[in-house]
């Protein structure tokens, strides 16, 4: 029988804590809370009667900590889980670590993030409603910690939804229509799209086209570019009033199967990456992927909190051989290193000499963000142009797409993450559809698309790879 309703659990070991998130909850017309649990051991007997369609974990509780229940939950029985966590540096890096495990997201609470109320319900009521038609891929990091008995789906049930019971958006609003300061997912956009089954049939219909462009990789690209572009003929980006009017590119994005040159006229001196919505662990994926030398700066606008910004930095330093840290205002931009948009602020990059600099600013919100994708790629449009490789990963709404448009007609070549391997297919199908990419590519591609247009050596930056490698007598890669 279809659910009319998104069932959430709330696990959080504080009674505070769980009444505010129950009324968050209850006050959204498409919610129903059927359960709440006080630590990790009831909320698995819960989650194996219930079935909720989403859960919302603490970071921290008695016995059994929310991470160690994530990952034994992602493992056995995986499903959307949005994480509510406290912005000090434990617990950025904590929360960090979460999402990496494969929670959807996170909100930090409203004590220790400074924001009001408001902004604290807009963000929970939001954030558990994107994560109940996310792409959830399951743990594969290691054995679940004994401490928690198996996880199994009540007799017949499947794993995740119920067939039919939540609808899936195809695309995602970037403007709130109350004014709230987050890309609010409001029911009756949730409701106007296909229900899950016929998602289905047209994913099941997308790895066809896949193998049939393969097939006819001798061919060329416009029959692969015709298939791309039928993928995404669904989403509609949302408008941004002040963006500068840009035709949308005569030719369409490529696909894998295409026949690819990827030479370019000009050198690439700069990579701008843009995500939103399991940005977190799609940006560590792409590069740990990414060439040990030869590689150009690269700029990072991820949505993410005032608090968390720094541990991200910090957490990729520790991981790869390129240098990466949070951008400040009037910091030169090196070859080789990362910059990553400090949480609260907005990023930009600017031309000073033959190279660049980072501008980081408290300007208002763009499109509902700070920082915001559209503040650092109008930049690079306006800086870099032709120079300059831009790269739209998986996130909710449409963010940046307008501007990657713009970074297309200044001459920059342009990466679009595909659907299937995003968690959220919001911004880099609005970008997509508006003619921003040069080619639509999964995730596991675009190192190597990188490579090939930055004309980087191949290697990998996985410090972590080269310290065992070395270990075990083998030279590092």
């Amino acid at each position: 029988m279809a659910r009319s309703k998104i069932q959430v659990l709330i696990v959080d070991d504080s009674p505070v804590d769980r009444e505010l998130l129950i009324e968050i909850i209850k006050a959204e017309p498409d919610f129903e809370v059927v359960g709440q649990a006080a630590d990790a051991y009831e909320a698995r007997d819960k989650i194996r009667i219930l079935r909720p369609d989403v859960v919302t974990l603490d970071v921290s509780m008695p016995g059994m900590d929310g991470i160690k229940f994530l990952r034994n939950l992602m493992r056995l029985r995986p499903m959307p889980v949005v994480m509510i966590s406290v912005a000090t540096e434990v617990g950025a890096a904590v929360t960090l670590d979460a999402l990496e495990i494969g929670a959807v997201d996170f909100v930090a609470k409203p004590g220790a993030s400074g924001r009001d109320f408001n902004e604290y319900r807009s963000e929970v009521a939001s954030k558990v409603r994107m994560a109940a038609y996310a792409r959830v891929v399951p743990y594969r990091g290691g054995a679940a910690t004994p401490a928690a008995a198996p996880v199994v789906a009540a007799p017949g049930a499947a794993p995740g939804h119920e067939p039919g019971s939540v609808p899936t958006p195809a695309a995602w609003p970037d403007a709130a229509p109350n004014g709230e300061p987050f890309a609010v997912v409001t029911p009756e956009a949730a409701r106007a799209v296909e229900p899950a089954k016929a998602r289905a049939a047209r994913r099941s219909e997308a790895r066809r086209q896949v193998m049939a462009r393969r097939r006819a990789r001798r061919e060329g690209a416009e029959r692969s570019a015709a298939a791309v572009a039928n993928a995404t003929a669904n989403v509609r980006p949302a408008a941004n009033p002040n963006a500068t009017p840009v035709a949308a590119a005569t030719e369409p994005a490529r696909g894998i199967g295409a026949s690819l040159k990827r030479d370019r006229a000009v050198p690439v001196d700069l990579i701008a990456i843009g995500a939103s919505t399991g940005g977190v662990s799609a940006i560590e994926t792409l590069l740990e992927g990414l060439p040990a030398e030869g590689l150009p700066a690269i700029v990072i606008t991820q949505h993410i909190p005032a608090g968390f910004s720094e541990s991200f930095a910090l957490r990729l330093d520790s991981k790869l051989e390129m240098k990466v840290r949070q951008a400040s205002d009037g910091l030169p931009v090196q070859a080789g290193h990362v910059y990553i948009a400090p949480g609260g602020q907005q990023f930009a990059i600017e031309r000073a000499g033959d190279g660049y600099v980072c501008r980081v600013t408290r300007d208002e919100r763009v499109n509902l963000h700070r920082p915001s994708v559209q503040v650092l790629f109008q930049s690079v449009a306006k800086h870099a142009g032709p120079r300059a490789l831009g790269v739209m990963l998986t996130g909710m709404g449409a963010d940046g797409a307008q501007a990657m448009l713009e970074m297309r007609a200044a001459g920059a070549y342009n990466l679009v993450q595909d659907e299937a391997t995003s968690v959220v297919w919001g911004m880099p199908g609005a970008a997509a559809k508006l003619g921003a990419a040069n080619e639509v590519l999964p995730l596991s591609a675009i190192p190597q698309a990188i490579a090939e247009l930055a004309g980087a050596a191949r290697g990998s930056l996985r410090r972590r790879l080269a310290r065992r490698g070395s270990a075990g007598g083998e030279q590092p890669l």
